[in-house]
């Protein structure tokens, strides 16, 4: 069996690469991603998280996303906002709940599945993200308004589809009479919101200022994700 370094390594390696041969193939990234997670994964068994990295694979796995909506957040661009803005806060406040319920009911009535589970499942494919979105959106050649609109949708929704799923989850799994649970999950996800809008107003302001050299903002900026995740 390959070391946790060894498997953390291969996935770095083969991502890259994939990345790589994607942009001279001119496909979007995420096919290669996925056939090479399957070859890597349950074709050669090259890779076995769950036995590989042991009880550092969900922070590893959390720490990730946190890196990929933050790499996400970097496209945005607020000058897109005036033409697409309203579009985008249809999409955040009525295209979510709507999905939600709708993804339940189908997952419910058609799959069969209980209530609960269907829920939570409505509340993960409600999200899009930008792993998925911004490799499409750079082959498919869209204008620049419907291109900023799904930019927009794919990383806004990322995180509340993702807040979402969590609430259910841990609504299911303390029981539905635990709302004491619900309400502190609310509580901590408020105050790591706010804590990030002001880390990221004051490290904006100190790079403006000149108070952080050039050479410096990238190294800060991968301390402050991890540390801001902590």
């Amino acid at each position: 069996m390959m070391q946790p370094i060894d498997s953390l390594t291969l996935v770095l390696v083969a991502g890259i690469g994939c990345l790589w041969l994607a942009s001279h193939l001119r496909l979007p990234a995420l096919i290669l991603l996925l056939a090479s997670g399957i070859v890597l994964g349950p074709v050669t068994h090259l890779l076995v998280p769950a036995e590989q990295f042991g009880d550092l694979l969900m922070p590893v796995v959390k720490l990730s996303v946190a890196i990929i909506l933050f790499e996400g957040g970097l496209n945005l661009h607020f000058h897109e906002l005036p033409g697409s803005g309203r579009a985008i806060r249809r999409l955040a406040i009525l295209g979510i709940p709507w999905a939600w319920l709708m993804g339940s009911a189908a997952t419910h009535y058609i799959g069969g599945v209980a209530w609960p589970v269907a829920t939570l499942f409505g509340a993960i494919i409600v999200v899009t993200g930008p792993t998925v979105i911004l490799p499409l959106l750079r082959h498919a050649r869209l204008k620049q308004k419907p291109a900023a609109l799904l930019k927009w949708e794919g990383i806004v929704n990322d995180p509340l589809g993702a807040v979402l799923a969590v609430l259910l989850f841990q609504w299911i799994l303390h029981g539905s009479t635990d709302v004491s649970q619900v309400f502190y999950d609310l509580g901590s996800l408020s105050l790591a919101g706010a804590t990030g809008a002001l880390t990221g107003y004051l490290a904006g302001r100190a790079f403006r200022s000149g108070l952080v050299g050039e050479h410096l903002k990238g190294p800060l900026l991968i301390a402050i994700v991890p540390a801001l995740y902590v």
